[in-house]
């Protein structure tokens, strides 16, 4: 294993506080970030399930660029937030509501 050497830096003082201040920004940055929920994605199976459609129905609703979707290499995926907004512009209200 080898040894570190221990080196000796001399920085003008204002580079420094600007390092920190850089430093400090970042480190808030990062943590704001950690708090925010991530979006929860679902895949097609996950999707067809919830939605009670076959394959072709779904590949339609694809085509006709019904609900949003990313697609990565061959897998596709559906924000649950998209998923939940299709479902609900799409209620139908009973006449007794």
């Amino acid at each position: 294993m080898k040894e570190k050497e221990t080196r000796i830096l001399i920085v003008d003082a204002d580079k420094f506080d600007d390092l920190i201040e850089k430093v400090d920004r970042l480190y808030e940055s990062l943590s704001i970030n950690k708090e925010k929920p991530k979006e929860d994605y679902l895949d097609s199976e996950e999707v067809m399930r919830t939605l009670g459609i076959c394959r072709k129905t779904w590949q339609n609703y694809r085509d006709k660029k019904i609900i949003p979707y990313t697609k990565i290499s061959r897998k596709i995926y559906v924000k649950r937030s998209d998923l939940e907004k299709f479902m609900q512009t799409n209620i139908i209200n009973s006449r007794y509501a």
